[in-house]
């Protein structure tokens, strides 16, 4: 009888091998698509800018084309008053957002939120100054245009959180997921090569 035992650790080594590779397989396609989120890359008025007189409207770029629901842009000053007007008008990566005649001197808070290209809800404030009025480090947010995706995508208002933390907490995430997989292949590596030493030394 041709004896069998030295083929079976090859082949449990060779089994729980691939089945880790899938697992890791699985951890990298989820993770990629939770980073893939498109980007603001440029606003006017820009942010933290100052402008002479009242603009006739904001707008925004994106790193890709928007998909056109569910977009919201508020252009709030110092008494919550928004004066954005009419709904925004989206083509492509670009958001542009009317405002409402008769904006006087102060400070604005662009509020906006869309739906990435990914399908997505994504979310960020930026602040500008108008006329007399200037930017201070107590008056500008801390948040600029950074970024996040949107806990609800029902709609962009006053009440809704700033996009604070939201960078720190996207490179945590990542970096979390990074290490996590690192780890991971070095425990397959190690596990294999146990395995390949004991297939050799039982064959």
């Amino acid at each position: 009888m041709i004896p069998t035992t030295s083929r079976t650790p090859t082949r449990t080594a060779g089994a729980v091998f691939a089945a880790v590779l899938l697992a890791i397989a699985a951890a990298v396609g989820v993770a990629a698509p939770a980073q893939a989120h498109d980007q603001i890359i440029s606003t006017s008025p820009s942010e933290d800018g100052h402008v002479d007189t009242a603009p006739a409207e904001v707008s925004m770029v994106y790193t890709d084309s928007l998909i056109e629901v569910g977009a919201v842009v508020l252009v709030m000053d110092d008494t919550e008053k928004d004066w954005a007007d009419g709904p925004v008008a989206l083509d492509g990566p670009n958001a542009v957002q009317a405002i409402k005649a008769g904006m006087p001197d102060g400070i604005y808070q662009v509020r906006w939120r869309v739906v990435s290209s990914d399908g997505h809800p994504i979310s960020g404030v930026y602040d500008f100054a108008v006329g007399t009025a200037t930017l201070t480090a107590d008056t500008g947010t801390e948040t600029g245009s950074n970024t996040q995706a949107a806990a609800d995508p029902a709609a962009a208002g006053p009440d809704e959180g700033t996009a604070s933390g939201a960078t720190s907490t996207t490179r945590t995430v990542s970096s979390t997921v990074v290490i996590g997989l690192l780890g991971a292949v070095a425990g397959v590596a190690v596990f294999g090569g146990v395995l390949w030493f004991r297939s050799r030394r039982t064959s």
